[in-house]
């Protein structure tokens, strides 16, 4: 199926979260997927980081 069919069964797992008080870390192709960026957007606060790895690793 390709990168088109695991971002089309990516959005649609991710659109289908039911999930309250938890942080769900997508990784970077959930962004591609419409209707799951707008239920997370709907369900929660969307918070993205553009830092390089080791800003983030020392920040920890």
């Amino acid at each position: 199926m390709g990168i088109e069919g695991f971002i089309s069964i990516e959005n649609r797992v991710n659109a289908s979260l039911c999930v309250d008080n938890t942080i769900i870390a997508t990784g970077r192709s959930v962004v591609y997927g419409k209707e799951a960026m707008a239920h997370l957007k709907d369900n929660g606060t969307v918070v993205y980081l553009k830092l390089s790895y080791e800003t983030i690793q020392e920040r920890l």
